[in-house]
Formats: C-alpha cells, sequence, structure tokens
C-alpha cells in the first residue's frame, strides 16, 4: 500500500498540469508584455531591415513593462468595477507572476457577476492547487461538471480528486469513463497512463 501512496504525489503534478494545459488551449491568447524576468527573443530581420542583431531588453526593462502593464489594469478595474476583461487579465497576470492569491481574489469577483464562467473557474482549480488546498480546488471543478458534465478537463481532474482521497477504484471508474466518453482526447490519454501506472503498483504490492 505504501508504494501506491507514493503515487498519489505523481498523479496531483498531473492534475495540476491538465488544468493548466486546458487553461492554455481554450483561453485567450493575450500578450501581457511578459513576466518579471523574463527573455523576449528578438524577431529575425527581414531583409529590409539591417543585418545586425536587435538587442533583447533587460530584464529591468522587461520588469518595468510588466508593472506598467499591471497598473494600467488595476486603474481600469478602479474606473469600472464590472470590467471582467481587464480582471481576467490582471489574475491571469498574477497567476503567472506566482502570486495565486491576489489572482483568485479577482477570479472570484468574476463569478459574482457571471458565475457560469467555465474558463475562470478552470483557474481557480489550477490555482487552488497550487496552494495545496485541495477542498477548494475539488469544490470548483465540481462547479465545472454541474454547468458542463462532459467537461473533458473537469472529467479527468475528478478522477485524480477521487485519487488523491484514496477512492482508487472510483477514480478508475471515472478515468474508464472519460476514455469511453472521449477516447482520441489528450485527457484520456493521460487517464490511460494513470490506470496504468495503478496495475503496475498493485502487482507489485
Amino acid at each position: 500500500m505504501k508504494s501506491l501512496k507514493n503515487y498519489v504525489y505523481f498523479l496531483v503534478g498531473i492534475a495540476v498540469l491538465v488544468a493548466l494545459y486546458y487553461l492554455l488551449t481554450n483561453g485567450q491568447n493575450q500578450d501581457y508584455g511578459g513576466t518579471a524576468g523574463e527573455k523576449f527573443a528578438a524577431p529575425a530581420p527581414s531583409h529590409t531591415q539591417r543585418k545586425k542583431p536587435l538587442a533583447q531588453p533587460s530584464k529591468f526593462d522587461v520588469s518595468k513593462k510588466f508593472l506598467s502593464k499591471v497598473n494600467l489594469l488595476k486603474k481600469a478595474i478602479k474606473n469600472n468595477p464590472k470590467d471582467t476583461l481587464s480582471m481576467r487579465e490582471y489574475a491571469d497576470l498574477m497567476s503567472v507572476a506566482h502570486n495565486p492569491k491576489v489572482a483568485n481574489k479577482y477570479y472570484l469577483k468574476i463569478l459574482k457577476i457571471d458565475r457560469r464562467r467555465v474558463d475562470i473557474l478552470f483557474s481557480l482549480v489550477s490555482n487552488y492547487y497550487r496552494l495545496r488546498n485541495i477542498r477548494e480546488a475539488k469544490k470548483f471543478n465540481e462547479k465545472i461538471l454541474r454547468i458542463s458534465p462532459n467537461d473533458i478537463g473537469a472529467l479527468y481532474n475528478k478522477g485524480v480528486f477521487l485519487f488523491t482521497e484514496g477512492k482508487i477504484k472510483q477514480a478508475e471508474k471515472a478515468w474508464k469513463y472519460l476514455i469511453k466518453k472521449f477516447p482520441n482526447s489528450p485527457a484520456a490519454k493521460l487517464a490511460r497512463q494513470n490506470l496504468k501506472r495503478i496495475g503496475v503498483t498493485r502487482n507489485k504490492k
């Protein structure tokens, strides 16, 4: 049983990645101006540009750009407390900047305006996992399933939550349902890998 418990920590890590993967593939591709410490790759010069390589901005320049963007968003939210677009962008920035508590504050504000925002609910699932608040992460994942019962990411995460609670058979059932329902999805591929690992662990007991 000890070896089986070791897989809990491995699979919890996968849950976070799946939530983030879902957001990255379904969220808006927005340019936030970079995060503090991020390096920008200089664009390749065209035939009309000089051949001398363009200098990359310094960390200070990137940080300054990041803070400028943050301040603009905070001002926009202050001027219009119902500006969910600015709130979402600001919350996403805070998440990327490793400040999930502040991000969650604004995600929750958005939900007060529109409680059916599945994209926001997924952000909360991801951030609460990062904060190791499994109870809250599970709560928001369940809200996703109430809104969208066949959401692939939430169905996968349901199995992970059951697994972390020690409900191995129920987790297997949840993942098998996902595989049967959406056999060609990336989440189903991960579910198969999890089931295989559980089987291997049992065989080693």
